[in-house]
């Protein structure tokens, strides 16, 4: 569900901004259940997967990968991670090769803190315009409190913060706990996909610009209907 909620924001966020997500090539972190099923998601939505890492290795494909052959990298992990049986998996002393493939949406969907200011620099140099946070916290900053390379993010990129990006779950279960939820997978999904939607158009509106400032406005709406 939380990979899902991932994909959803990217596609969402495209529609909104006039971008095409069948030409978007994506760069993907992590393939556990977060990172997989965003794969998924976004290949059935049309959208290029050239790159995936795990914890140990990776896979470059510049072409991009088809859904068939996403589908068959889920079916053949192990323990959550790239089949050794694929002949263009290789050892993650290759990130650079990785981090330097063209590319215009990079998914963090791996631990938290993976992202300092040398992997955006890296980023921005592969032409990424679009961040999205699968993983909790994916900034890699000094100390607790800090949001130093956040910020820094935030000024370059187009963030899609964790808490909007990666609600899937969370929206799952307050769902469940409403009087008239329906549990099946077709209401959970739109309750996700609708909470999602809604949230980034208010973000949007807020926002001057849609190529960056994100992260501070979906923050900053955050703390309003707290505040609220």
């Amino acid at each position: 569900m939380t990979g899902f909620g991932v994909a959803h924001a990217i596609t969402q966020y495209h529609l909104r901004t006039g971008r095409d997500i069948g030409s978007a090539r994506v760069l993907l972190e992590g393939f556990g259940n977060v990172g997989a099923a965003c794969a998924l998601y976004l290949a059935r939505a049309g959208a290029r997967i050239v790159g995936i890492r795990d914890a140990q290795k990776a896979l470059v494909a510049p072409a991009g990968l088809a859904l068939a052959e996403i589908e068959r990298l889920i079916f053949t992990r192990e323990h959550k991670l790239l089949s050794n049986a694929d002949t263009r998996v290789v050892h993650t002393r290759v990130a650079e090769r990785f981090l330097n493939t063209p590319a215009d949406v990079f998914v963090c969907a791996a631990i938290s803190g993976s992202i300092d200011e040398s992997v955006l620099t890296q980023l921005a140099g592969a032409g990424v315009h679009t961040i999205a946070c699968g993983a909790n916290q994916p900034f890699a900053e000094s100390h607790m409190g800090s949001t130093r390379v956040a910020q820094y993010a935030d000024q370059r990129f187009a963030v899609l913060p964790d808490i909007l990006a990666n609600l899937g779950m969370a929206r799952t279960f307050s769902y469940l706990m409403e009087a008239d939820a329906q549990p099946e997978a077709p209401a959970t999904l739109a309750a996700v996909q609708d909470t999602i939607s809604s949230t980034l158009d208010d973000v949007l509106t807020r926002n001057v610009r849609t190529d960056a400032g994100l992260l501070a406005s979906t923050l900053g709406l955050a703390l309003d209907r707290v505040g609220g």
